[in-house]
């Protein structure tokens, strides 16, 4: 009986706006207050509350029931007389009242009357002209209505609204809203606080479903909250992921919002505010309506096929239903991508719209106009439902007004749409004459779906619990993404930033689980392992983000032994049991508060170029862009110990899941791969009177045949063409770059009295400094030990071998003076020159032990190598180094030579290959529209 509760809360949309204003401390919710019943004859007695501008609430009424001829009463007179009118009971009847003992009665004003049209309210005797009981009706009622607030932020993943609309307390309007879908724990969220956390409470969706929400592409919403839930019990509506503790946009709910109660608080069933007559009940075709001043709304519904159209409207003549003359409705859904349709058609003929004559939508005729709005379009448990607004009256030639002061003639259709998103010929049509009383009171003459209790209100339980995110499916391709070994970088120096996950094949093969779009990229790798020796100090550059008004773009480091993250989100309970070795301080008031952040610097994939498209890591990540905002980074030291665990993980302080793991060892015993570090190797020339180097007469070589061949008859091997190896900056055309080996931050004291569970971090201090070029190498001098550009290897030297000399090329370089922190040039002073080599001289042969009057003059003449973002700037003139971004290659090169030498090996011929309103909503839904419509 799913379905059947499903179309209950879709009658809820449709009914949902007639409510109320002033909340009462420890009262119901009832709307705003206008006064007691005046007790004058048949122990008439009641509150009296405006529900919004054309439906009032009397709690407690009560009424013996023995006159003759008692009614609900209104007037604009000064006082009550007989000059008013009829005020329908709360079952829409017109009858003389019965007996009411201390009973809730919710009534609707007539023939489109609102609170500005009255003065008074009475239990009116006709026969007798005597009033039972009223109350005066002020002039300046500020009677409860929707009211606007704003619109849904973009922060991640596509989110997007117009201005929500608080349609109750208990409903929201989402006009135009959008969401890509792609988050894997993505839910409308409420709850108290001044942003979103891990405390609040899930909201169905339009159709009243909790399951993560789906892709939305500009559609309008009605959304209610669970439960006794209103909006004066929460101060957010977001879209966030519980899995990954991520807010992708989010409203503030502003307090003391004059808006109606919903139909649930006042116990009023939907059904009663609206109209439903059932047009085939076969396929349980049916059209619901309800008069919103000068416009209608109506909500078709049907179990029709993909690709059929349902129309509904006014007959050509008011005596009798016949298609000729009608001016009707055509409205359809495409199932495939949820988009629906409405138009408005004129039939002047039972034909296929030709040259402006037959079954013609109103655009296609001269002097007319489409004067139809879709509202909602849905497909739920095979229900097609389609509301949408129309004039009441004829707005030009081609329509036919719609009648209010009695019954009219009505056709209805269903058939095919045509390729060109016309409508076919019917295949199914009303049968004889059918009559409609569109301004009746509202009497639902259509099956009622059957209540389930489960999902009926009652007390809403605050989720604050974190879900784990879904599991992965296995990837076709898993990346592979090289571990930064314990002897890399040198220097102990990581950058962080943010990028994205790269899909099935990167993040959620790595981990196994489902990521949120972002993640932590450690020196240009995604979520890569880190190696560790214990004793040796680490530096790691943050650039996650400091605005912590938007925590999509706000990322705090730090480093614990929880796999999970979120620091910021766990209760004091969960945090006992977890440990925080970086990254994590106090204020003074003992609260734990991030230490590790800095501006953003974020990987951007082309759109054009997703991750799927691509068989390794290192071709997509050519592929990012490096966007940074202006600003200083954050550092963060940590020294890893003997009471450090061997496993610990870096982590985002206000996001689960963006980091990975760090593995904890005590000494660092891999050997440094081949290529890395090569000692000279000498080979003694040969012996010309004894030793040659032919093949030696005792080699035996035989053919194919087996045949001997002589020495003599061995043919020379082939002299294969040679390639010069290419640096990686040659192969990824960025500029070569020097790792940043300048002045460390102070250590970190070993005892921090204060604060004994974290260590204290200290923000760098922007400050100016002078580069001077670094001296030439020896190697460089040295004919018979030239070394290329950006290569770590040390030639073999051959004895009674020539080794040309080849002048180094010189380029100018320029004594630098910048201030680091700013990225600012504050002078350039041309003085010197030096070679490119310079900048990434070899490292020396292990024979060659600097003296130390060496390593003083070095210290002297470098005292501090140049950040990226410094010397990209300065060399921007030349084309050789000229980057496409001031850091689009944050990480210093050994970082490259590492993903190159370690994937390169394993992914070569794969990275040539990649470089080349609704069910839960149909009530609701339709209320929220009508309420709209009339501008409460």
């Amino acid at each position: 009986m799913g379905w059947m509760w499903s179309y209950y809360r879709h009658c809820l949309c449709l009914a949902a706006l007639a409510v109320l204003a002033t909340v009462v401390e420890g009262q119901a919710y009832l709307g705003t207050r206008i006064g007691p019943l005046s007790e004058l004859q048949h122990q008439v007695k009641g509150e009296v509350y405006a529900v919004d501008s054309r439906t009032l609430h009397i709690r407690g009424f009560s009424y013996d029931g023995t006159a003759p001829d008692a009614f609900f009463y209104a007037g604009s007179s000064g006082r009550p007389s007989d000059a008013g009118f009829i005020i329908p009971d709360e079952n829409g009847g017109v009858k003389p009242l019965g007996r009411y003992r201390n009973k809730d009665v919710t009534l609707t004003l007539p023939d489109g009357k609102t609170f500005k049209d009255i003065r008074w309210i009475s239990i009116w005797c006709r026969a007798f002209a005597i009033d039972f009981g009223s109350i005066a009706v002020p002039t300046n009622l500020d009677y409860p209505r929707p009211q606007k607030i704003d619109a849904l932020p973009t922060l991640e993943h596509g989110v997007s609204s117009d201005r929500i609309v608080v349609v109750d307390a208990q409903t929201f309007l989402i006009p135009n809203f959008s969401y890509d879908g792609a988050a894997p724990d993505g839910h409308f969220w409420v709850g108290k606080g001044t942003s979103p956390g891990a405390k609040g409470t899930v909201v169905p969706d339009e159709n009243g479903s909790e399951e993560p929400l789906k892709r939305y592409s500009s559609k309008t919403i009605v959304i209610t909250l669970p439960g006794d839930l209103t909006v004066f019990d929460i101060d957010f509506l977001s879209v966030w992921c519980k899995a990954f503790f991520a807010n992708f946009g989010h409203v503030r709910i502003p307090k003391n919002l004059n808006v109606p109660p919903s139909l649930k608080m006042l116990g009023v069933a939907p059904q009663t505010k609206l109209n439903c007559e059932v047009l085939w009940d076969d396929l349980a075709f049916e059209v619901r309506w309800a008069v919103a001043g000068e416009s209608i709304v109506m909500q078709l519904v049907g179990r029709i096929t993909d690709g059929q159209y349902m129309a509904f409207g006014a007959s050509g003549t008011s005596s009798r239903s016949v298609m000729v003359g009608g001016d009707v409705v055509v409205a359809w859904l495409d199932q495939a991508t949820g988009r629906g349709e409405a138009k408005d058609y004129a039939l002047t003929a039972k034909a296929q719209c030709q040259g402006g004559r037959g079954a013609c939508p109103d655009d296609k005729i001269q002097g007319s106009n489409n004067n139809v709005r879709l509202l909602n379009a849905a497909l739920i448990n095979d229900f097609t439902m389609l509301t949408f607004q129309r004039p009441l009256r004829a707005v030009d030639s081609s329509d036919v007004g719609i009648l209010t002061n009695g019954s009219q003639a009505v056709i209805w259709a269903i058939g095919p749409v045509n390729s060109q998103g016309d409508t076919s010929y019917h295949t199914l049509r009303s049968r004889g004459d059918m009559f409609v009383d569109f301004s009746r009171t509202p009497r639902w003459n259509c099956p009622l779906p059957e209540e389930q209790g489960s999902n009926t209100g009652g007390p809403v339980v605050q989720t604050s619990g974190p879900s784990a995110p879904a599991a992965a499916k296995p990837a076709s391709n898993p990346w592979f993404i090289p571990p930064v070994p314990c002897y890399e970088p040198e220097d102990g120096v990581f950058y962080a930033q943010i990028g994205p996950t790269g899909g099935d094949n990167g993040y959620n093969s790595i981990t196994g689980h489902v990521g949120w779009g972002i993640a932590w990229y450690i020196n240009g790798l995604l979520i890569p392992e880190i190696n560790v020796v214990r004793g040796k100090t680490y530096t790691f550059v943050v650039e996650g983000g400091f605005d912590s008004e938007h925590p999509a773009r706000y990322h705090p480091f730090y480093i614990t032994d929880d796999s999970e993250g979120g620091y910021e989100f766990k209760t004091p309970a969960e945090r006992s049991r977890i440990r925080v070795f970086a990254g994590v301080g106090q204020d003074r008031d003992g609260s734990p508060v991030p230490t590790a952040y800095g501006r953003l610097c974020e990987w951007n994939e082309d759109p054009n170029q997703p991750a799927g498209a691509f068989d390794s890591f290192g071709a997509y990540q050519r592929t990012l862009q490096l966007n940074c905002q202006e600003g200083q980074p954050g550092i963060l030291q940590w020294t890893p110990d003997v009471n450090t665990p061997d496993t610990v993980y870096y982590q985002c302080y206000t996001h689960r899941f963006l980091g990975w793991k760090i593995n904890v060892v005590d000494q660092c015993n891999e050997q440094i791969p081949a290529g890395s570090e090569l000692n000279p190797t000498i080979v003694s020339a040969p012996d010309p009177e004894t030793e040659d180097l032919t093949a030696a007469a005792s080699a035996q070589v035989f053919a194919s045949d087996g045949r001997l061949l002589s020495p003599d008859s061995v043919p020379e091997p082939p002299r294969l063409p040679t390639r010069p190896r290419r640096p990686s900056h040659q192969i990824t055309n960025r500029p070569q770059v020097v790792p940043f080996r300048g002045p460390l931050p102070p250590p970190v004291p070993s005892h921090v009295p204060h604060l004994t569970q974290f260590d204290r971090q200290r923000r760098p201090v922007s400050r100016p400094t002078t580069v001077p070029p670094p001296p030439l190498e020896e190697e460089f001098l040295n004919p018979g030990r030239l070394v290329p550009a950006g290569s770590n290897q040390q030639p073999s030297v051959i004895a009674h071998v020539e080794v040309p000399v080849v002048a180094a090329a010189l380029i100018p370089h320029q004594q630098l003076t910048a201030d680091i922190g700013n990225n600012e040039v504050i002078s350039v002073n041309q003085e010197h020159y030096t070679t490119a080599e310079a900048y990434a001289p070899a490292r020396s042969p292990v024979t060659h032990t600097p003296s130390p009057g060496e390593m003083s003059t070095k210290n002297n003449q470098t005292r501090i190598n140049i950040l990226k973002d410094v010397w990209a700037i300065l060399t921007m003139e030349d084309p050789d180094l000229k980057p496409n971004h001031p850091r689009d290659d944050a990480h210093p090169d050994h970082d490259h030579d590492h993903l190159d030498r370690q994937e390169r090996k394993k992914r070569e011929v794969e990275d040539v290959k990649s470089s080349s309103c609704v069910w839960k909503s149909s009530f609701s839904c339709l209320i929220v529209i009508i309420t709209l419509a009339l501008g409460r």
